[in-house]
């Protein structure tokens, strides 16, 4: 429904309101009655739903505006047309309720264009600084930084418990219903996936953001001497939550000592007269301790950011390799260094790694109980013309370096039998022959456990000389490198015998020597530039962890001239009933040090 306003008053006096104009009051509870209707809200409720809209409607009708005036065209953005023309003011004649002469004539429709706002207003009317702001606000968000924090740790899960760098039939044989999936979607190489390394930055930026927009204005807000003044500046500190108490008769000298002496930094000035309302004191105290407090959480994101940058290094300029060496053999340190990220060949081209790295030997050590307790390798790096480099008998946990490589000790094998044949006692004199050991199977044979769980076994096949030329001979197993087991040419076991013992055994009509058993050392290259980083951001993070949970404590005093005494507040971020114990011994040794020089 339209309604009509009625015209401004003359001169001689106000109009009255015409034959078919509705009042505003009447029209007012009409359109409560209406809304109540439609919504189907019962009348007594309904006059405090709609006091709203009936306020509106006596507004309009004071200020003389149609009460239904109301456009969506700023809701909708719409521009308006530049032929639109503005409607002439009425003349005086018709303000003063006179007729006019003239009809009034009927606007022409706007020439037909674009209606809305065109992408290139738009871009105009685009403000870089409030995106910015937004950008950052977004950013530093608590929530988001938690779900960026907890996609990267079921990411790393995956990269835990899916063996990364492996081959297609290696994820067929250990996942044969899942292969497909980790290979689509890259969980064989999680670390170096897009999506994996965007995760990383998106959650770098938000701690960035976060250290800028908050952490950082807090401690500049820290960092300044704020001193309180006035008698209402301690009765809103004790509102936000700290302690404030008002000590007749003491003074901000003795207060200052006792507070210098619990390691506080202690500033006093004197405060001026002001205008009225200010406060007739005649100085002020303002204390602080544990600032360090304050500064240690950028520290700690500072620490992330250095630890998130040197694994980003390491996954993206890494590379490194896994080998099986064994024993007299060598190998070069660039052909080791396999495998690496999109920069790798940036570092795998650098003429310090032309070296050779050579296996002098390998020892196992064992517990009391016969088990595996550490493997040592003898290593050697050596250059093009053989002289030494470096030399060291690395360990698990206990690894080679040599300008920026890193060898690892990460496994060991079985690679080689020394044994003599013969008959009888020409065995001693027989010549030392050697076969090489593989690898057979992780369970059953020999050396099963009784719960069930296989070990691995070595093996190797020694032909023997038969006179119906089949191909037969004797069968040596290993589980380490302390006894072997034997068996004849029709797989019957024959004896367990320790390389080096000396104790020949008779099998098939031949008599066999056991000499030695070699191992195979297990490595692990690594060429990583993010180590160091990495290092050091560990390093920075505890040490800034430990000194966050510093309390940060502040103290103010106000002498107060007319009532002769000291208003004593304070607060703290942390441990509160510590801090209000230490602020009431300071003023109680105030209060006594007081005392003692007036006596």
């Amino acid at each position: 429904a339209r309604v009509r306003t009625p015209s401004a008053p003359s001169s001689t006096g106000s109009r009255p309101p015409a034959r078919n104009e509705p009042d505003h009051q009447d029209y007012s509870r009409r359109a409560i009655r209406m809304t109540m209707r439609a919504l189907r809200v019962p009348h007594s409720g309904g006059i405090l739903a709609c006091s709203a809209v009936a306020r509106s409607s006596r507004v309009a009708a004071a200020s003389r505006t149609p009460a239904l005036a109301y456009r969506a065209t700023a809701a909708r953005r719409i521009r308006p047309s530049a032929s639109a023309s503005v409607p002439a003011s009425p003349s005086p004649g018709a303000a003063a309720g006179q007729p006019t002469a003239q009809k009034r004539k009927k606007q022409p429709p706007p020439p037909p264009g674009p209606a809305f706002v065109t992408f290139e207003e738009d871009l105009a009317a685009f403000d870089a600084k409030v995106a910015w702001r937004r950008g950052l606000r977004t950013l530093s968000s608590f929530r988001w930084a938690l779900g960026e924090l907890a996609l990267v740790a079921a990411l790393a899960s995956v990269g835990t418990v899916v063996d990364q760098n492996e081959s297609a039939a290696f994820y067929r044989e250990a996942f044969p219903d899942l292969w497909w999936l980790i290979r689509l979607l890259g969980w064989d190489r999680v670390y170096s996936q897009p999506y994996f390394l965007g995760l990383v930055a998106v959650l770098a930026a938000s701690l960035a953001a976060c250290s800028y927009t908050r952490q950082l204005p807090m401690l500049k807000v820290a960092r300044k001497w704020k001193f309180l003044g006035r008698r209402a500046d301690f009765t809103r500190l004790a509102r936000s939550g700290g302690a404030a108490d008002f000590y007749p008769g003491l003074r901000l000298a003795p207060l200052r000592a006792a507070l210098e002496s619990r390691g506080y930094e202690v500033q006093q000035q004197q405060q001026q007269q002001g205008p009225e309302g200010s406060s007739d004191s005649s100085g002020v105290l303002y204390a602080t301790k544990g600032l360090a407090g304050r500064l240690a959480p950028i520290g700690v994101h500072i620490s992330m950011l250095a630890i998130l940058a040197g694994a980003s290094a390491g996954i993206l300029a890494g590379v490194n390799g896994d080998l099986m060496l064994a024993e007299g053999k060598a190998v070069g340190v660039r052909e080791g260094l396999t495998r690496g990220g999109p920069l790798g060949a940036l570092t795998r081209g650098e003429d310090k790694l032309d070296v050779q790295l050579q296996l002098e030997r390998f020892d196992i050590e064992y517990t009391p109980k016969g088990q595996v307790s550490q493997f040592y390798s003898d290593l050697t790096l050596r250059d093009r013309q053989g002289q030494p480099l470096a030399q060291k008998t690395i360990s698990v946990n206990d690894p080679l370096r040599y300008r920026g490589v890193t060898i690892y000790q990460t496994d060991w094998s079985v690679s080689g039998l020394d044994f003599k044949l013969g008959v009888e006692d020409e065995v001693q004199k027989a010549e030392v022959l050697s076969v090489p050991m593989a690898k057979l199977s992780g369970k059953g044979g020999p050396f099963e456990k009784a719960n069930g769980v296989g070990q691995e076994t070595w093996g190797t096949f020694i032909p023997v000389p038969s006179p119906d030329l089949q191909r037969k001979g004797i069968t040596v197993l290993a589980q380490d490198l302390q006894t072997v087991v034997i068996y004849d040419k029709e797989g019957k076991f024959v004896g367990v015998r320790r390389p080096g013992s000396g104790k020949p055994i008779v099998v098939d009509d031949f008599t066999l020597l056991i000499e030695e058993l070699h191992g195979s050392s297990g490595l692990q290259l690594k060429m990583d530039p993010g180590v160091p980083l990495v290092y050091a951001g560990f390093g920075a993070l505890m040490i800034t962890t430990v000194v966050s949970y510093r309390s940060h404590s502040q103290v103010w005093a106000l002498e107060d001239a007319a009532e002769g005494g000291l208003l004593v507040g304070g607060r703290t971020n942390r441990a509160t009933l510590t801090f209000l114990d230490e602020l009431r011994s300071a003023v109680a040794e105030a209060e006594a040090e007081a005392e003692a020089k007036s006596s």
